[in-house]
């Protein structure tokens, strides 16, 4: 009888435990769908292949307060030059970086929303771009949140702040400076690559050039010291 009357518990109880396990805790706040808007920033690496004559867009959702840093380069396609463009979710330009190579946008986000972040090759009608992008987006403001669950420790809590935010600071600046080396080191290799097979094929070019030469000055100079056996009268030589 026991067994059974804690077999109807487990039963009825079964969908709150359920629900409550598929649930995220995000930022103390629970909800059923994780997404990763909820945390406080954001961090993502592309390496984007931009066709010819064609835009590529990705959107992400950003809280506001929140700081935002975004660095791109070509690294191979035609004369590697791109429009960067990102925009809000009205549609307006929020800023924007037109036929270049390479841009960063540091920026205090002071509306809540997503924004579009794209890359468009409208002026290339035949060559494609790789485009390296590097996308950070972090909340100073969440320090405040930690010191609130920190009161009744015996420290001092703005002294924390201070050092907390500024190390934060550090972090991210230093995250930022190590993506715009990243991007510089995958363009040089990039660079090299393109380097080396324009120069193994510049060499096979020449190489042909110089074999089909001296296939055409040996036979020219045979050519010019052919004697023949017989006259113009059809006489055989003396």
């Amino acid at each position: 009888m026991a067994a059974s009357y804690h077999a109807c518990v487990v039963f009825l109880f079964l969908p709150i435990l359920i629900q409550y396990s598929n649930s995220e805790d995000v930022l103390g706040i629970q909800t059923d769908d994780f997404d990763f808007d909820g945390l406080p920033g954001a961090q993502h690496e592309f390496r984007i292949e931009v066709g010819a004559g064609k835009e590529e867009c990705f959107f992400q959702k950003i809280a506001k307060g929140a700081n935002l840093h975004v660095t791109f380069e070509v690294l191979r396609g035609a004369d590697r030059n791109i429009d960067f463009i990102i925009k809000r979710a009205d549609g307006s330009i929020f800023d924007s970086h037109l036929w270049t190579h390479e841009g960063t946008t540091e920026k205090l986000i002071e509306e809540e929303g997503p924004l579009a972040f794209c890359f468009e090759n409208y002026h290339s009608r035949f060559a494609s771009k790789l485009v390296f992008m590097f996308l950070d987006v972090w909340h100073e403001a969440d320090w405040m949140e930690f010191d609130r669950n920190n009161e009744q420790i015996d420290i001092s809590v703005d002294t924390m702040r201070t050092t907390l935010q500024k190390v934060d600071t550090s972090i991210s600046k230093m995250r930022n400076f190590q993506a715009i080396s990243r991007k510089h080191v995958i363009a040089d290799w990039y660079l090299s690559l393109a380097n080396n097979k324009y120069i193994q094929n510049l060499s096979i070019a020449m190489s042909c050039i110089i074999i089909c030469t001296s296939c055409l000055q040996t036979y020219f100079v045979r050519k010019l010291f052919a004697t023949k056996n017989v006259t113009s009268t059809q006489k055989p030589r003396a």
